[in-house]
């Protein structure tokens, strides 16, 4: 459930989804190719709010969730248990 309260709606009754996180990274190999996604966790909705988004547009459209580019990984709750 989200709190309505911390939620920015704009007057047209719409919202911005913001990513917290990178939790996990996997690739997808279709056919002959191989795609990159990562696992990300939305603001206000926890953990059914988790979906797997492919990493390219993860980093154009939000390039301060990726902290280290050497690993091509983001640092996320994931990292602490592997």
């Amino acid at each position: 459930m989200v709190d309505v309260r911390q939620v920015d709606v704009q007057p047209d009754a719409t919202y911005e989804e913001r990513p917290m996180e990178i939790l996990d990274r996997k690739i997808q190999t279709l056919r002959n190719r191989e795609i990159a996604k990562v696992l990300v966790r939305w603001q206000h909705h926890g953990t059914e709010g988790l979906t797997w988004e492919l990493e390219s547009t993860m980093r154009e459209s939000h390039p301060h969730l990726f902290h280290d580019p050497s690993t091509n990984r983001g640092k996320g709750i994931i990292d602490d248990f592997i």
